[in-house]
């Protein structure tokens, strides 16, 4: 233990006789008392809040999360969610629980952290309450939509979210792209599909009871940055098959082929597309029902604007003689009954379900060539191209078999997030893997592996408060006699496809994901950056705790200062905790009452392999208490 004294301690002031004994003696936490990142500097935020179920005593379970991204939580049986390690940017969180409505939680941001020492305060979100879904009517005369997201530059197209707009349904895409909205009243809707890093895109879509709707395939284009100085504007007429004006706006999306540009009209059918980069193009436009009369092409390389109008026709209905097509579709497997299939030619309204037998007939289609899909829920949708129909002849399809849809589980996100660095060394390192499905806890510890090795406890189900059946819970050792954690170093970690969820799924491939530790650094402190009402004496220091043996001549008055100044010069004492080896310095003096101070740790402070602290200089702000006069009672008095 190394002893540096300043100045004489003949100034200890008999001050604190005015402030009650319970103050001098209140119980501060270690530097194990402190939670993750408190005290430091940090580039990511945290945020919490109460989401709870009417009417029932367990609000556990409740999904928590951010649309487009993958920072989600659940629940605790109180409604209480924490979701940390979020970067600076813009998001809005959802509320969801089967059998609840869907409801937001409002929007947040967390700024950037452009001043070094000032840590981004946690946010808590205003609590909501999630009310029952109504009950289905007994006779559900519904439709749905089913599509497919491409993602540019992609194999996978997971994850997409898509929205009915002024609805509260929404999905979010499997790995092949196919989204399916199920229990959609009749009507028109516009589609809107969002994922970060991608342009969003919207399509028109016109339901009907009974029958799905495929809706046409759209790709997301990755997000780039454009010139902003080129602009169209442009207004929309709508004819009926007739001829008749019709102002059916609600329906349309204008479109720029081959780019993300969108656009939609307003009551009177007039529109703008801005932002444009300059280029030749060809405007589209989209409403069901209708086709364009004319195509557009638009010349924005010279100039900086241009007017259009966009001319949609109602598409007529073919007549004349029809052609049929017949078939025959089944389940794989040990299944006797194949009815319920449904069969629908892609583009088309022609929609037809199998019999028991899987027997299909679709009837009083037009002559052409045509894409037949097959499709039922749980079993892979089956497509068969090139289908010819002539008219006035039937048209045979060979048998059709779905086979049943085996999704295997996969991981959904990590924390730390794969690529992170200046990650903490503390004494305890959490990690979360959340997955996409239950998995059996015993096979998802076997799977994971970490290099180095590092000592660590894994928690899967209920085995932990921070563990669920689909979320993995480890906390790696950061002081261990074997094996600690070592500054600057990166880390990987490994899940097998040893893991496997209740269905005996296995991980389709091992999942992999790494991250960097930081160099030393001030972990916490006592008090805590920014806390109010703070008693601290000659006998209750300031402590400060570092993640690393310091050199403690290092930690002097030339590395510390005190503003303003306290009623004394600070005796200074660092030690070296016996158990991990970390230094503590600690700050003996007497402070002024009712005072905010600022305590900067200066650089040039030391690790003992001769590095320097990483998050110096560091400031901690707090305000000391108020001073109370001793009041006799009555008692007393007398």
């Amino acid at each position: 233990m190394t002893l540096f004294r300043i100045g004489s301690s003949a100034l200890a002031l008999g001050l604190v006789v005015v402030l009650g004994l319970s103050l001098a003696c209140k119980r501060r936490e270690g530097a194990e008392g402190v939670g993750p990142g408190q005290g430091a500097r940090l580039q990511t935020g945290v945020v919490l809040g109460q989401v709870q179920l009417k009417n029932e005593e367990d609000h556990s379970g409740i999904l928590v999360f951010s649309a487009g991204t993958s920072y989600s939580g659940h629940t605790d049986e109180n409604g209480e969610f924490v979701i940390g390690n979020i970067p600076q940017g813009e998001y809005r969180f959802y509320a969801q629980k089967p059998g609840y409505v869907q409801t937001t939680l409002g929007s947040i941001k967390i700024p950037p952290d452009k001043a070094q020492g000032v840590r981004i305060a946690r946010i808590r979100l205003a609590p909501v309450v999630l009310e029952k879904l109504p009950p289905e009517p007994a006779e559900p005369t519904l439709g749905s939509i089913i599509g497919v997201v491409e993602l540019e530059g992609e194999n996978r197209f997971g994850g997409v979210v898509v929205e009915v707009i002024d609805t509260p349904f929404k999905t979010v895409t499997d790995d092949v792209g196919v989204y399916r909205i199920l229990n959609l009243r009749a009507g028109d809707y516009r589609l809107l599909m969002q994922k970060e890093r991608y342009d969003p895109g919207q399509l028109a879509v016109t339901v009907s009871a009974g029958e799905p709707s495929y809706v046409e395939n759209i790709k997301l284009s990755r997000t780039i940055r454009r010139p902003a100085d080129r602009k169209i504007y442009g207004n929309v007429e709508m004819y009926d098959a007739k001829g008749n004006i019709t102002n059916q706006f609600g329906l349309v999306v204008i479109s720029l082929e081959g780019t993300s540009y969108m656009a939609t009209p307003d009551a009177q059918g007039k529109f703008v597309m801005t932002d444009i980069q300059p280029g030749k193009y060809a405007i589209n436009a989209m409403a069901p029902g209708f086709g364009n009369r004319d195509k557009i092409d638009v010349d924005l390389v010279e100039l900086e604007y241009t007017n259009v109008t966009v001319v949609l026709d109602e598409s007529p209905t073919a007549v004349g003689e029809r052609g049929e097509i017949q078939g025959k579709a089944r389940l794989a497997g040990d299944i006797a009954d194949h009815g319920g299939i449904s069969i629908a030619l892609a583009g088309t309204s022609h929609v037809a379900i199998t019999a028991a037998s899987g027997d299909f007939v679709l009837s009083d289609v037009p002559e052409g060539n045509y894409t037949l899909l097959a499709q039922t829920v749980g079993f892979m949708t089956e497509m068969v191209e090139g289908v010819y129909v002539v008219a006035g002849e039937e048209t045979m399809i060979p048998e059709i078999v779905l086979e049943e849809v085996v999704i295997p589980p996969r991981v959904v996100y990590t924390e730390p997030a794969d690529g992170d660095s200046g990650v903490t060394v503390r004494r305890e390192m959490p990690i979360f893997v959340r997955f996409s499905n239950k998995m059996q806890p015993a096979t998802v510890k076997q799977a994971f592996q970490i290099s180095p090795s590092l000592d660590y406890r894994a928690y899967v189900g209920r085995e932990h408060r921070q563990s669920d059946f689909d979320l993995l819970y480890v906390v790696l050792q950061g002081v261990s006699e074997s094996q600690p954690a070592k500054f600057e170093t990166r880390y990987t970690v490994t899940i097998s496809t040893r893991a496997r969820d209740f269905e005996e799924v296995h991980l389709e491939e091992p999942y992999t994901f790494s991250f960097t530790t930081g160099r030393a650094e001030i972990v916490s402190t006592i008090p805590r950056e920014g806390e109010t009402d703070v008693f601290l004496s000659l006998s209750d220091p300031l402590v400060v705790y570092f993640n690393a043996k310091i050199r403690h001549e290092t930690i002097n008055s030339s590395t510390i200062s005190i503003s303003p100044d306290p009623l004394a010069q600070f005796n200074l004492q660092t030690v070296d905790n016996p158990r991990t080896g970390w230094t503590e310095a600690r700050i003996f003096t007497s402070w002024r009452f009712d005072t905010r101070y600022t305590v900067t740790f200066k650089r040039g402070i030391q690790a003992s392999d001769g590095s320097s602290v990483a998050n110096t200089p560091y400031r901690l702000r707090f305000k000391t208490t108020k001073m109370y006069e001793y009041q006799p009672s009555r008692s007393e008095s007398r």
